[in-house]
């Protein structure tokens, strides 16, 4: 909650100005934080995010839907 929306995309776009590889997500409903990002979907996020970054740059990266970002149902 700390962290305004409009921070998030005008970051987004000097990363892309400056050539960098960026990928923003926005989670309907997401805040920042809560029960969104347990979804399948945000997990896979994660994995593929540190796959790429923490195993190397030759990693692929699946790109994940944006329907499979919802919320978790219980």
């Amino acid at each position: 909650m700390l962290v305004p929306y409009a921070q998030s995309t005008e970051f987004n776009v000097a990363l892309k100005r400056a050539g960098v590889d960026v990928l923003l997500r926005t989670i309907p409903g997401g805040n920042h934080g809560g029960p969104e990002y347990q979804s399948t979907g945000i997990m896979r996020l994660y994995k593929n995010f540190f796959d790429k970054h923490l195993k190397g740059s030759g990693v692929k990266v699946d790109l994940v839907s944006p329907s499979d970002l919802a919320a978790p149902t219980k």
